[in-house]
């Protein structure tokens, strides 16, 4: 029963951060764009930089996940009653895991 309970929360605080981290980077790209559109900067004069931004938080927003991931692994480092290999295991065991439990 415990182990049900310590995988819910394994799984519970990854999609809070997950989902902290996006709404973060979300706010920041907002607020940008804002005090572009305050400042009348015009987007024709640096459209180049603006492209190259715009691929570069897709990979941001791409990584969020594995950062997630991290801290997940880092938060529940000292914690002896949970799984270890659910946090001991790499990305991609992790994510066949996460996607088994939204499974069931």
């Amino acid at each position: 029963m415990s182990d049900t309970v310590s995988n819910n929360q394994i799984k519970e605080y990854f999609l809070n951060v997950n989902r902290m981290l996006t709404i973060g980077l979300v706010f920041l790209l907002v607020v940008i764009s804002a005090l572009f559109w305050l400042l009348g900067i015009s987007m024709q004069d640096i459209s180049i930089w603006v492209g190259m931004a715009f691929m570069l938080l897709a990979v941001v927003f791409y990584r969020i996940p594995r950062l997630s991931y991290s801290l997940t692994k880092k938060h529940f480092l000292n914690h002896k009653a949970l799984d270890d290999n659910i946090l001991n295991s790499d990305w991609g065991r992790f994510k066949k895991w996460l996607e088994d439990q939204n499974s069931s």
